[in-house]
């Protein structure tokens, strides 16, 4: 029997996905899914969100050290001030006058923060940042010495 290729395997688990979706309320699979589905689910997305910010970190750094002399690297840094400059330049002005226009919108309810609230206390969404923020697991007491 042939191997399925990568885009086909990936092509199937997501139309495997949603006709999962559309039968396991009819079934009365909801307990199943909510119960071992969905932490998978979640876990695969925290995982996701925990390598984005080094991967993003690694890549702007092979990118800079891959510019060949200090004359390229200096222009491009000027580049990207001007272009940041250009981007936000009414970004004073939002503040000052509260224009309703310059804020962003974000009453959509998105399922998967609720879905990440109703997580185990062991999945933690980013444990580097728990951790940072002095967050984890309690440290224990040292025992005392005898001395």
């Amino acid at each position: 029997m042939r191997r399925l290729s990568q885009p086909r395997r990936i092509l199937v688990g997501f139309l495997a996905g949603i006709l999962w979706s559309l039968l396991h309320p009819a079934l009365g699979w909801g307990a199943f899914t909510a119960a071992w589905i969905a932490p998978v689910g979640t876990l695969f997305l925290n995982l996701l969100k925990l390598i984005a910010l080094p991967l993003v970190a690694v890549s702007l750094l092979e990118g800079i050290a891959g510019v060949g002399n200090l004359g390229q690297l200096s222009r491009l840094g000027w580049r990207t001030v001007a272009y940041y400059i250009v981007l936000h330049r009414n970004h004073s002005r939002c503040h000052r006058y509260r224009h309703w226009h310059c804020h962003a919108r974000t009453s959509w309810d998105f399922p998967l923060d609720t879905a990440a609230s109703s997580l185990p206390a062991g999945i933690r969404a980013n444990p580097c940042r728990t951790a940072a923020y002095g967050r984890g697991a309690p440290a224990e007491k040292p025992a005392p010495m005898d001395g």
